[in-house]
């Protein structure tokens, strides 16, 4: 069963050797350092040229990533170390985040099929999150500004002052390993199971009002005409049904959005942290990002044009990020689904599958179980309606 993988010797083959090789000591002075921010560069613009020409060649994107991602642990390293003497008071949370936990290694590719989606499907994402992973390398090396805003989280600086030449080297590292991940799972034989719905685990039409729902934070949360509709900004409602794998579906209809940064985000599945309860995801986002661990999924996002996969519980990481937001129209009503088989995580909309992301462990433990919930964005209000809520067990069907 693809959910429970066998470990072996492939994940990171290549490029963890070659970092070991390449120098996983990093050197103490800052000419050094120099030094390696110029290798970086030079790197990340071949890295970009990989991304915009053939994601089939793939043994010279790894041959152009291993070394990067030498110099990336390197520069984290030396940083690290950096902010450690600037810092002493945050000196062990810094550590926690520069430590590389071992990733579990598949012998064979995790390919998880439902619905429609074929294995052209998932291979077709795997290729799109490669891609903009190498693009997104090379932004941050060049500092580009709207990449930094995309996959780097603003309040982890905040966290600890002084902290942004480690954060950029992290981010640069961990996007690295998610691109040798992925080069790994094109490379490797398939393992390919259709999965289906199972027997339903919840079902809510509303007609029960919100019985099986809490709501936290600002805004108005309440049942209407037979839907639950949300008005406002950083605002959750979470259902208060526990499970693991499974097949979540809703009907999501935005009516309205009052400013650019409106949006909506789906959570699963999603556990508060130790001494945090779920009342933690309301209000300010980074709240949410260092209370609740969970996947999550945004969707009409406004002015972004994309919609974003990302997870939660030690900052805000981008998984995978897509073009266009298949949910950009409000008034019209779309069938959003949310699928979790083993470290397998899915999205759809309409029956097309947007995000299929493998969960290697770059970001710690990949949740196993938990609630759904829904936000909305802060900082700019969205009125929404759910309806036709249901919780299914997922099953193979070879």
């Amino acid at each position: 069963m693809i959910g429970r993988i066998c470990l072996a010797a492939a994940l990171y083959g290549g490029l963890a050797a070659a970092a070991v090789a390449g120098g996983g000591e990093a050197p103490e002075p800052k000419e050094d350092a120099r030094a390696m921010e110029e290798k970086l560069k030079e790197d990340g613009k071949a890295a970009a040229a990989l991304a915009r020409g053939d994601l089939n060649n793939m043994d010279a994107i790894r041959k152009t990533c291993e070394p990067l991602l030498g110099t990336a642990r390197a520069l984290t390293e030396t940083y690290g170390r950096e902010l450690i003497g600037k810092q002493p008071d945050s000196a062990d949370w810094i550590r926690g985040r520069m430590e590389e936990k071992a990733a579990p290694e598949f012998e064979k590719a995790p390919v998880v099929l439902y619905g429609k989606a074929g294995e052209a499907d998932v291979l077709d994402r795997w290729r799109g999150q490669l891609r903009e992973s190498l693009l997104a390398v090379h932004g941050l090396i060049e500092e580009d500004k709207s990449v930094v805003a995309e996959w780097m989280y603003a309040s982890d600086m905040k966290k600890v002052r002084g902290g942004d030449r480690y954060f950029r080297a992290e981010q640069i590292r961990n996007t690295l390993r998610e691109v040798s991940k992925l080069l790994t799972l094109l490379a490797l034989p398939r393992e390919t199971v259709r999965v289906g719905k199972g027997g339903t685990i919840l079902g809510d039409d509303f007609a029960g009002g919100m019985a099986n729902w809490k709501a936290y934070g600002g805004g108005k949360v309440a049942v209407e005409e037979g839907k639950m509709k949300m008005t406002g900004q950083g605002c959750t409602v979470w259902c208060e049904k526990e499970t693991g794998d499974a097949i979540i579906s809703f009907d999501f209809t935005p009516l309205a959005q009052h400013g650019g940064a409106a949006g909506a985000l789906f959570a699963f599945p999603a556990s508060p942290l130790p001494g945090k309860d779920f009342s933690a995801s309301a209000g300010p986002m980074p709240n949410y990002n260092y209370g609740i661990s969970t996947y999550h999924v945004s969707l009409c996002r406004g002015a972004s044009g994309r919609t974003n996969l990302r997870r939660t519980g030690c900052g805000l990481k981008m998984l995978s990020t897509v073009r266009p937001d298949p949910c950009r129209e409000t008034g019209r009503t779309y069938r959003v689904e949310l699928l979790k088989y083993g470290p397998t995580f899915q999205v759809f909309v309409d029956g097309a599958l947007i995000h299929s992301y493998v969960d290697a462990g770059v970001y710690g433990d990949p949740p196993a179980k938990g609630c759904f919930g829904i936000r909305h964005f802060a900082g700019a209000d969205l009125d929404a309606c759910y309806d036709n809520f249901e919780i299914a067990a997922i099953v193979p069907r070879h």
